[in-house]
């Protein structure tokens, strides 16, 4: 049986607190808000632990569609009509109905959502789109937890910060979150903020 959503709450703050994890916070609303296609206010009432109005499944689904396409079109520099022709392709539907599936203006039956969620790279199959708001953010935040708790290794870090290789000889013998700190520092004085 899985955890509640206040359960995987309380144990990812007190995960937090005991690690006192710098960085990135991992229940930034906005960033959750993007990996859950939730809106964000939906997730800040989740974190606060109020429930947030009930919606209709369609404009559930619609919503989320909306939400993921325009993520997968960031993260990867696709472009609309290139990711409508590959969801063409997939479900075998004409351009103009898939482009409507992605702009969020028609829901899709629900023998398209799991063929959708792969090629929007959404976890959680066909569910991604249909499941209550709370359970969405409770899979992203149980996922952050299970990640929170394998220690980083060096190689982890160096690919975080796009390190290709380092002789460690010269710094002597670092735990991972001291390497981390170290290349933080690098890579921040290699890429000075704007003014």
């Amino acid at each position: 049986m899985e955890p509640e959503l206040h359960e995987t709450l309380e144990r990812l703050r007190r995960r937090i607190e005991e690690q006192r994890l710098g960085g990135s916070d991992p229940l930034n609303p906005s960033a959750l808000a993007r990996k859950t296609a939730l809106p964000q206010p939906t997730v800040e009432a989740l974190l606060r632990g109020d429930t947030p109005g009930s919606e209709q499944v369609g404009q559930r689904v619609r919503d989320r569609l909306k939400a993921l396409t325009q993520t997968r079109l960031e993260d990867t520099g696709q472009t609309l009509p290139d990711l409508v022709s590959q969801v063409h392709d997939q479900l075998g539907i004409s351009r103009r109905r898939a482009r409507s599936f992605l702009n969020g203006e028609k829901a899709p039956r629900s023998s398209h959502l799991a063929q959708l969620a792969e090629v929007l790279g959404a976890e959680g199959g066909a569910e991604a789109f249909t499941a209550p708001p709370d359970q969405v953010l409770n899979r992203v935040l149980r996922t952050e937890l299970t990640e929170r708790q394998r220690p980083a290794t060096i190689e982890d870090v160096m690919r975080k910060h796009g390190v290709l290789h380092t002789d460690l000889r010269l710094h002597g013998t670092m735990a991972a979150d001291q390497f981390e700190q170290f290349i933080a520092k690098i890579v921040e004085s290699l890429n000075p903020p704007d003014r």
